[in-house]
């Protein structure tokens, strides 16, 4: 197994959902069902879908979360219903299932390993802050790695204009945590996350495998220093 080289390295950008959190698959849960309702359903993998929508996705413009309703609606030609009630009916479900949500299998003693090596942790997510915040009472997250112990900061989508795949997040996280992109190893599970960090200098990227992205982790893997399965395999490299 490949052993991840930490040298100079002095801390660790992590993405949230898909990377630390089995969230991507229940947001695509949710958002099937509620098409269902409508009588709609994806005709191409829900990660492809979004990946679509975040490239035309102009944040000056409107919510996110009106947005993607508003492109699914004309997308999958959804009539009768207002984009704002998908918006809604889709964020109360999703920030309900925060409440629960666990880390994916391994993460946490990832966490509590590069802390006890004196590594800065950072998440560096598209959630927002009111997702987080459920995240930081999660009592599950909470007994196996608290996040406002775990990270120095958080930078979530309320605190850029732009949202990965553009550099934005990850350049507010250099400059939170007040390091250089030679400095930073970034664990992330998405292409559009990979593309994101890379646009910022930062080439110590590491993939984490999730269903939601298998369509592109040869993309990602041609963009990335070396790519896990698990967060257990990760631990055993470091």
């Amino acid at each position: 197994m490949s052993k991840i080289n930490l040298e100079g390295i002095t801390a660790v950008f992590f993405d949230l959902d898909g990377t630390l959190v089995d969230s991507v698959s229940v947001v695509e849960e949710i958002y099937t069902k509620i098409m269902l309702q409508h009588g709609a359903k994806f005709n191409a993998p829900y990660q492809q879908v979004w990946e679509q929508f975040t490239e035309q996705y102009n944040p000056t413009e409107t919510p996110i979360f009106v947005a993607w309703a508003e492109f699914i609606m004309n997308k999958f030609n959804i009539v009768g219903v207002f984009a704002s009630e998908i918006s809604d009916s889709a964020r109360k479900q999703i920030q309900t299932a925060y409440t629960t949500m666990g880390y994916k299998a391994g993460a946490s003693d990832v966490l509590h390993e590069l802390k006890k090596r004196g590594m800065q942790l950072v998440m560096v997510t598209s959630a927002s802050d009111n997702h987080v915040q459920v995240l930081v009472e999660n009592k599950t997250i909470n007994d196996a790695a608290p996040i406002l112990d775990v990270f120095s900061h958080a930078v979530t989508s309320n605190m850029t204009t732009m949202r990965k795949p553009h550099p934005d997040p990850y350049n507010m996280a250099l400059k939170l945590a007040g390091v250089k992109p030679e400095q930073v190893l970034v664990f992330e599970d998405s292409l559009e996350g990979v593309r994101s960090a890379r646009a910022a200098g930062i080439e110590n990227v590491v993939i984490i495998h999730d269903p939601s992205s298998a369509d592109n982790l040869g993309k990602m893997k041609q963009m990335a220093k070396l790519d896990f399965k698990t967060w257990k395999e990760v631990l055993k490299a470091l």
